[in-house]
């Protein structure tokens, strides 16, 4: 199994474009070794899919769930967040329990070596959600995230909840 190769480009504080090319065995694209990754496209978890989203196939394939998969992908997270009492004026801007608060849009695609994504010409399309987030400081350990996502390419499909437990600040 190859490892994958990253590439991490910063644009401001919270916002980054990550490509990455690599073989990831069985499980592929947005869900690599370490599962449906929050830091990717939010709302693309594998865990948050319905049968009913997949509609009736004759091969028994789900065109919404299987556009997600291949082995190299290109993700971009624009992410705007702020200290909830920052913008209440207060002068310690996290206060005794860090929080922050902000809106994100993600977008992504996964392609492998049989296809390509549309802006080069493929078939495979973007995978873009919206939101709002909350991140709460979990004593210095960990961080908190809670995510209101909306799936913006996956029809039918309301908004909803996703919690997260990340590394610390």
């Amino acid at each position: 199994m190859e490892e994958a190769a990253w590439a991490e480009l910063p644009v401001a504080r919270g916002d980054e474009v990550r490509l990455a090319d690599g073989d990831y065995g069985s499980v592929r694209g947005f869900f690599h070794p370490r599962g449906g990754d929050p830091s990717l496209v939010r709302g693309y978890d594998v865990g948050s899919f319905a049968a009913g989203e997949c509609g009736a196939q004759a091969d028994g394939s789900c065109p919404v769930f299987d556009r997600l998969l291949g082995s190299r992908m290109l993700v971009g997270n624009l992410e705007v967040r702020a200290p909830l009492l920052g913008l209440f004026g207060k002068r310690n801007l996290y206060g005794p329990i860090p929080v922050e608060i902000g809106a994100f849009f993600d977008a992504g695609v996964a392609w492998d070596s049989a296809s390509r994504p549309r802006f080069f010409g493929g078939d495979r399309q973007l995978a873009r959600s919206v939101g709002a987030t909350t991140r709460v400081n979990v004593f210095g350990f960990a961080v908190l995230q809670v995510d209101w996502v909306k799936p913006l390419d996956r029809p039918g499909k309301s908004p909803f909840f996703e919690f997260n437990l990340l590394s610390g600040f």
